[in-house]
């Protein structure tokens, strides 16, 4: 898919399955939504699913509702390869690994308006699904780095700081409490509390420093490759009274 789509040089991009599950002829349709509504993304939605039911489709709809109330956007099938880019947003989906089955999250991430519309579905012809309950954790993989990439991707700092201050603060208030304890002569030596104390220490200090690091490598990624932390879409320009009246 990553391939096809870096290929592709047309001002829009579809992308749909080859097994003849999905119908071209609902290509049509989705581009005049995307253009005359001014959409940067039209999803299909695959509402008559001809699939088989407990293997195939408890999986999607377990893993479309866990994708939409983690990362908030709301299109009702995921799973659906069918849909519709403007070229500027499908060139930059950044795909690689399995994450094409998160490309609405990846699209939104660089600013873009999806909506999704009903399509047609046939019964598989050719080919078996690769889909089942065994995929369902890689799903939830996947979707715990989408989530991390949608929220803290460019402040990593704001996800591994907290959890190393609750660490930090936890130890520290255990290993504070043995020391008095100590203090009153009771041996602590060996003693469960001690170890989760020092334990929730280390770990602290050691989410604080990955946060640290992720920041840096964060700055470098962006500052070398002049990457833009933001999404222009358009610019609007005014012309002065000054301007005019000269």
């Amino acid at each position: 898919m990553a391939a096809g789509i870096e290929v592709a040089s047309e001002e829009y991009i579809v992308t749909l399955d080859g097994d003849l599950q999905n119908d071209p002829s609902d290509i049509p349709m989705m581009l005049n939504k995307l253009h005359t509504e001014e959409w940067d993304v039209v999803a299909g939605f695959r509402k008559n699913r001809h699939d088989h039911g407990l293997l195939r489709k408890l999986p999607s709809k377990i893993a479309n509702r866990m994708i939409r109330n983690l990362t908030g956007v709301t299109i009702r099938d995921y799973g659906c390869t069918l849909k519709v880019f403007r070229k500027k947003v499908a060139k930059n989906l950044g795909l690689y690994g399995e994450l094409h089955r998160f490309i609405p999250i990846l699209a939104v991430m660089q600013g873009a308006r999806i909506t999704d519309v009903e399509v047609k579905h046939f019964p598989r012809m050719h080919g078996q699904s690769k889909y089942g309950l065994g995929r369902t954790l890689k799903v939830a993989s996947d979707l715990f780095l989408m989530v991390f990439f949608q929220k803290y991707f460019r402040r990593p700092i704001h996800f591994f700081g907290p959890v190393g201050f609750v660490c930090l603060v936890i130890g520290a208030a255990i290993n504070l409490y043995l020391l008095v304890v100590k203090l009153f002569g009771e041996d602590i030596w060996g003693r469960p509390l001690l170890i989760l104390g020092i334990t929730l220490v280390l770990a602290g200090l050691q989410f604080l420093t990955f946060g640290l690091i992720a920041e840096l490598v964060m700055r470098i990624y962006y500052e070398s490759q002049h990457k833009p932390t933001y999404n222009v879409k358009e610019i609007y320009t005014t012309i002065s009274t000054h301007n005019q009246s000269r």
